[in-house]
Formats: C-alpha cells, structure tokens, sequence
C-alpha cells in the first residue's frame, strides 16, 4: 500500500478515536459538572452523577448502600466530591457521586445520610439489638427459673448484713463530713440567701402562698381564737398578776394559772379541731403544690443549685469521704463478702450460673467456632478503629425530580458487616 494510503488511514483512525474521547468527555462533563478531572472521566467505568445536597451534610469518600429484596445489602456506590469542598452555596450545592452497579438507575433514588457518633446509647443499640435482646432475656428468664430462689435465699442474710452494718459507718462518716466542711456549706448557704430566697422566694411566697394559707387556715384559727377566747379568765390572770407584784412570799401565779388554762382548756379545744387543721394543711399544700409560678420557681432553684459548680464540689466531697474514703466501711464491707459464708455462696452460685454467662459472653461477643459476633464487630470497628461512622443508604424517591441527599430520621446501624459470610439485614448469626 502506498505511504499515503497508510498516512490517511492513521490520520482517519486517530481523528474518530478523538472525536470519541471529546464526545465521551462532553456529555459526561454535563452529567458530573466541574469535579471531574478529564483522565477521570475518560477511564472511570464507573458511573458518575450529581446530586443535589442542599444541607451540605455528605462526607467526602462515605459508601453507599443498597438494600436488595433478599434483605442483603450491598455497597453500590460512594461520595466522590462534596458541595463543601468547592465552598458552594446551598441553593447551588451538588455532590458528585460514583456509582458501582450498572444495573441501578441512580436517578431513580434519593440517598439518605447516617452517621454513627459513639456515644453509649449508639453502642448499646448496636451490641442489643431486638432479636438478641430477646434471646438474652430469654436465658435470663430460664436461669432464675431453675436457680432464682436459691440465689436470693443465699443472698439475703449477706445483704441485710451489709445494710445493717453499713448504714450507722456511712452516717456517722457523713456527719463528721458534714462537720469538716460547715464553713463551706454556711458560706453557699449565705450566698443561696442572697443571691434567691430573699430576691425571688420571698417575694413569691408573700404574693402565692400567704393568700392560700390564709383562705384555708384563716376559718379554723378564728373557730379556735374564739373558744380560747370564751374560756380564758380575764379576772383570774388579773388578780393574779397583781398579787405577784405586792412583796408576798408566794409568786408565779400567773405562771400556774398560764399552765392551767393551756393543760385544761386550750389543749382540748385543739383537740377538738384537729381534724379541721389537718384538712387545712392538706388543702394549703396541694394548692401551693399545685400552683404554676411556685413550682416552676422552685423548680428553677433546684436546677440552679444541682448546677452549682460550688453545691457540685461540696456534695462530691461528702459523698467520697462518706463512702469511698471511709476506711471503717471498707473494712466491715472486706469481713462481710470475704467471709465463710460469702466465699461458700459464690462459689455454689458460680457454678449454676457460670454455663448461662458463658453463653451470653458468646451471645454478646462471639466464639470461637462462629467468631466475633458481627454487632461486637460494628463496635470495635467504631470505637476502636473509628470507621463505619458516616454512610448512605438508597431510598426510592416519592416524586419526580431530582435526586437528593437527606438526613436520615431513624437511627440504624452500619448496614454491613466485613465478614466472609453474608449477613441478613437486622439479623446476628
């Protein structure tokens, strides 16, 4: 063939390669947007799309999961670039996602984004989940049916042991507690004066309580007034009053007579009435009780001094030195549990119990024939490891439109698990 021939033939072949190339890169570059590199767009197999992220709540690099109709779940994706890194506003916020299955069409799903922070009540729902919960109270239930009345009939004696000798150590320590710190205590109680009950508790009670102890006492005490009033003798205390004035050698008789009325006359007539003042004292407190602006001020003041770095430091103190540094309390609790029959009840116990502890160590953390338990997995991948803490996971969307990005509603935990065999969604080996 002639060199020509050959030079047109190259020239065609490289012109439709690049006239492909250009074609690709231009209609990919108006799928993804600005966050693609060229070379990217060219050899990723991967689908690459944008989706709109109008609270800027995707993480750079976080997967992607899908939930088949088996209840399996399987990664089909992850975030490629986020609105955040190209520091766009909200209304103008596209996330660049990749896409691994190619069988999924990502128009057709929002995503919704979970995080898992670490806190205790995130690694307890991981570790307990509502099958297992019910399998551990199920052996629970099932070991205090066969050994519950001889564990509490052992443990009683030790129990009440403990309290009995526990009890006159902690208050006799808390009371000399009481005593090292009176200095610190009348100080935060002068300050409480100042700073609230004379402010905002006195007021309040002249304006909310005196009218209420006055409309339910106000009757019974002029019912009681006016029968000592009858039976008081305004010439009996005269006369004796005026007889311990004059220079006679028996005195006192106002004193006797004073005695006399309260012992034979005023001491019924509250007798007499003790249901009525019972029954205004009810009525009084259940209407203060029951008061708005006494509860929510009181209720104001028991948070202010539970919050009260100085309250805080000094009930901490009396707690420690009354419990934890009380050396007298050690030594009773050492004599009690180290004794004879705490030692036999331990051991008779230990061995009853020790094949149901062992399976719910195996329930909770695995063993060594099914390995670690894959909640126990989630857990240490998390807590020690720090991983599995940001994803997303596919959700039909209800509308037409485009795609989005939400926060998610419902906790749940990382959908998968790195183990060689599959794992149900919501299941635990």
């Amino acid at each position: 063939m002639p060199t020509l021939g050959k030079r047109l033939i190259g020239i065609t072949f490289w012109t439709g390669i690049l006239a492909w190339v250009t074609i690709v890169m231009i209609q990919n570059k108006a799928i993804v947007g600005k966050n693609v590199s060229p070379l990217e767009l060219l050899w990723n197999p991967h689908t690459l799309t944008e989706v709109s992220d109008s609270q800027q709540i995707a993480i750079r690099d976080s997967p992607i999961f899908h939930q088949a109709e088996t209840g399996l779940w399987k990664q089909v994706g992850r975030v490629r670039h986020t609105a955040r890194e190209e520091n766009e506003s909200p209304a103008n916020s596209l996330t660049t996602v990749e896409w691994y299955a190619p069988e999924m069409m990502a128009g057709q799903y929002d995503l919704v984004v979970h995080r898992n922070s670490g806190q205790m009540r995130e690694v307890l729902a991981t570790l307990f989940p509502p099958a297992k919960q019910q399998r551990l109270r199920g052996r629970l239930t099932t070991a205090f049916q066969q050994h519950g009345k001889d564990f509490v009939d052992g443990l009683m004696p030790l129990a009440k042991q403990t309290i009995q000798e526990s009890i006159p150590l902690i208050e006799r320590e808390f009371k000399s507690s009481i005593s090292r710190h009176r200095q610190e205590i009348d100080e935060l109680v002068n300050r409480w004066n100042q700073d609230f009950i004379e402010p905002e508790v006195i007021p309040l009670a002249k304006e909310q309580v005196l009218p209420i102890v006055r409309l339910h006492a106000q009757p019974v005490a002029e019912s009681i007034g006016r029968k000592l009033w009858d039976r008081a003798s305004i010439w009996r205390f005269g006369w004796r009053a005026a007889y311990d004035t004059v220079p006679l050698p028996k005195r006192n008789l106002v004193q006797q007579e004073w005695e006399r009325f309260i012992e034979t006359d005023a001491i019924p007539v509250f007798e007499s009435h003790t249901d009525s003042i019972v029954e205004a004292i009810q009525k009084t407190l259940l209407e203060v009780i029951s008061n708005q602006a006494v509860r929510a001020k009181l209720g104001d003041g028991i948070t202010k001094l539970s919050s009260d770095p100085q309250m805080q430091a000094i009930f901490q103190q009396v707690l420690r030195e009354s419990i934890l540094e009380n050396h007298d309390l050690q030594v009773a609790l050492e004599a009690i549990w180290k004794g004879e029959e705490a030692v036999a009840f331990l051991d008779d116990n230990s061995k009853k119990l020790e094949p149901v502890v062992r399976q719910i160590g195996e329930d909770l953390f695995g063993s060594p024939e099914d390995g670690i338990d894959p909640d126990f997995a989630r857990v240490l991948r998390n807590q020690i490891l720090g991983k599995d803490r940001h994803w997303l996971v596919t959700a039909p969307k209800p509308t037409q439109g485009p795609s989005q990005i939400l926060r998610a509603k419902q906790w749940m935990p990382y959908p998968v698990v790195y183990s060689t065999q599959p794992i149900l969604a919501g299941t635990s080996p």
